[in-house]
């Protein structure tokens, strides 16, 4: 599965994913692509300026990032994904919003 994070610019990645989700549904409604590759999993994901004095006056932004690991990108090795954290163009909003449509449609199913 792959891990979703909102991240905020300046602060690392840390702590548990806001929420899992299968590699497609990441594409399919969250607009993940190959080429907005940020790290690997073995470094520090920082988006931004860390210090304070350095960061933009709209440092409180928020973005989404996905996490692939090894597990699922080898399901998905025949369409060149790597194991990596990605940025995704959608806000902290849209995503919100993607989740809790999931979590309707889940439980409409059952």
């Amino acid at each position: 599965m792959a891990k979703i994070w909102l991240i905020q610019e300046g602060i690392p990645l840390k702590g548990p994913p806001m929420a899992e989700r299968p590699l497609h549904w990441c594409v399919d409604e969250l607009g993940l692509r190959r080429g907005y590759r940020l790290a690997t999993p073995r470094e520090t994901l920082i988006i931004g300026r860390t210090s304070a004095s350095d960061r933009s006056p709209f440092s409180n932004r928020q973005y989404v990032v996905v996490e692939l690991e090894e597990e699922e990108t080898t399901a998905h090795s025949s369409e060149g994904w790597r194991s990596a954290y990605y940025l995704v163009l959608i806000s902290a909003e849209g995503l919100m919003n993607k989740l809790a449509t999931a979590i309707q449609n889940q439980a409409a199913i059952h």
